[in-house]
């Protein structure tokens, strides 16, 4: 996984958004328990927010 937010960096300068863009998330997955019950609220999510491009991520009521 790598996000990579403006004028910042994961740590590594190797891994800075090459592209100009404002945020960049790959391959971001999220898990919530075990089992039969695990809820794959993020699976394999790749995102790139162009700067000064506005974005809103929605979800329902307590998704987090």
């Amino acid at each position: 996984m790598t996000a990579v937010l403006s004028g910042g960096s994961t740590g590594n300068d190797a891994e800075r958004s090459l592209d100009g863009s404002a945020v960049t998330l790959s391959g971001v997955s999220k898990v919530y328990g075990r089992g039969p019950t695990a809820v794959h609220a993020l699976d394999n999510v790749s995102l790139d927010v162009a700067r000064g491009e506005f974005v809103c991520l929605v979800g329902a009521s307590g998704c987090g």
